[in-house]
């Protein structure tokens, strides 16, 4: 049976600058990554950022780290000093997406920690 828990299954999500936030996400463990795949997609993650993000949210896989890259374009409403929304605007929604619930095995849990 499932366990759902937190993406804090991600342990590291870096917000950038100029407009679009790109989000690299890594997985805390290698058997944790599929599951991450099939909770945390464009979908979700656009649903649950939507009232911050208002353009288009694209997941790239990054080979070798596992990890993925979100680019979520116009989410800090023009970047730089363009934007009334400030540079730590674009940290704390690295903290929002990680609220994502991700649902995974129950026999996987301790690879997640708290």
């Amino acid at each position: 049976m499932p366990s759902s828990t937190r993406a804090t299954c991600l342990p590291a999500m870096r917000p950038g600058t100029q407009g679009m936030v790109p989000y690299e996400a890594f997985a805390r463990h290698p058997d944790l990554l599929p599951y991450i795949a099939r909770e945390v997609t464009e979908e979700r993650m656009t649903n649950h950022m939507s009232h911050l993000v208002q353009g288009k949210v694209t997941r790239f896989d990054v080979a070798g780290v596992n990890a993925f890259n979100f680019v979520m374009e116009r989410a800090l409403d023009g970047g730089g000093i363009a934007s009334l929304r400030s540079y730590p605007l674009g940290k704390s929604m690295a903290q929002i997406a990680l609220s994502l619930t991700v649902r995974i095995p129950v026999h996987l849990r301790e690879l997640v920690g708290k």
